[in-house]
């Protein structure tokens, strides 16, 4: 397992059914600059893999925080945008640029739709290798 895989893998299994955040946090000791434009070959990975509920909605936000709760002066670094969940599906989020230093790292899910249920796994991952025998 890599350094990478380690401290971003942000969620593993977990079931929305509400707006949340990821059950795991990054805590960087102090505050820092982690996403200062070299992430170019980052994405923010989310595998959906159980989806339930009545027209549910999921956005997935990666953050910065001044605080483990992230709440506290809060800056978004990627953004999925409001979208419609599938099972068994795989969404790539383009990490930009950050903004400011900050401590604690996480995600924050708005889950919507009528009693929806949201089972994923999301991390930090390196771009997708292709090509790889000459």
């Amino acid at each position: 397992m890599s350094l990478l895989d380690f401290l971003f893998n942000f969620s593993t299994d977990q079931v929305l059914t509400a707006t949340a955040n990821s059950t795991n946090t990054y805590d960087a000791g102090v505050a820092r600059k982690l996403f200062s434009g070299w992430q170019k070959k980052l994405g923010l990975v989310l595998n959906i893999t159980a989806v339930s509920g009545t027209s549910p909605t999921l956005r997935a936000r990666l953050v910065g925080a001044d605080d483990a709760a992230l709440t506290s002066n809060v800056i978004d670094i990627a953004d999925s945008g409001t979208f419609t969940p599938v099972a068994n599906t795989q969404k790539e989020i383009v990490i930009g640029p950050q903004a400011s230093a900050k401590r604690h790292y996480g995600i924050i899910y708005t889950v919507g739709g009528t009693s929806p249920s949201i089972t994923l796994d999301t991390e930090i991952s390196p771009d997708k290798q292709e090509n790889l025998n000459p």
